[in-house]
């Protein structure tokens, strides 16, 4: 695009909704070109625990984190969001790994989320994704079995769970609306040896009221 100075890739819920890859924010960022994180999350054992993001030479603590238009970068862990995201709480991403708004404080990757919001048509739904340590492989070495490793003990993943629920609709037809989700996810592992349990759950509720035909107040608690 000649007319644009920005280098960016745009994802929406429904784009969302049909990429095969594990229900995490972070790891949607590989989508983006030139954007590199320090591990890769297969099947959502390194959920609960937040990659670093870099592209194109930046450094991953220049990073910044909004949503919608809110900077949530956090500032004792430069370039790390401050929180963990539940993907029913996502309408939209960016990425920008160039040429961001002259707001942004730094020259690193620019990550932006929009949360959903309600309308007047009323909406919801459930979701259950899940693995287990019956369908996972090993490839523990000859080396390992003969020192007296076993699948137990090598590292695996005994059990993963993301599950939610999520509605949204009109409160006051044409002037007030709601969009609301919960869920949890469940990360349980083995590493060297010792189990390893990550458990995270994120309440969310926007409520929009169009105060006039010029002004929305939008009021967004996320946890």
């Amino acid at each position: 695009d000649r007319a644009a100075a920005a280098a960016s890739t745009h994802l929406l819920a429904a784009d969302l909704a049909r990429i095969p890859i594990t229900r995490d924010v972070f790891t949607l960022a590989r989508s983006a070109p030139g954007v590199l994180l320090d591990r890769v999350n297969v099947a959502g054992a390194e959920t609960g625990q937040q990659p670093g993001l870099s592209s194109k030479g930046t450094r991953g603590f220049d990073t910044s984190w909004t949503i919608d238009g809110v900077v949530v970068t956090d500032m004792a862990a430069a370039g790390s969001s401050t929180l963990y995201f539940n993907l029913d709480n996502v309408e939209e991403m960016r990425f920008t790994s160039a040429g961001q708004d002259i707001r942004q404080p730094t020259g690193g990757l620019g990550v932006d989320i929009v949360m959903p919001r309600g309308t007047n048509a009323l909406r919801g739904g459930v979701r259950f994704d899940g693995a287990a340590r019956g369908m996972e492989g090993t490839n523990l070495p000859d080396e390992l079995r003969q020192a007296g490793v076993t699948a137990a003990r090598a590292d695996h993943t005994e059990r993963l769970v993301d599950a939610g629920v999520y509605g949204g609709g009109p409160l006051v037809r044409d002037r007030l609306w709601f969009h609301a989700s919960y869920s949890v996810q469940d990360v349980r592992l083995v590493r060297s040896g010792l189990a390893d349990r990550t458990e995270l759950r994120n309440p969310s509720v926007k409520l929009t009221w169009r105060a006039s035909s010029h002004d929305v107040v939008t009021g967004l608690y996320f946890d």
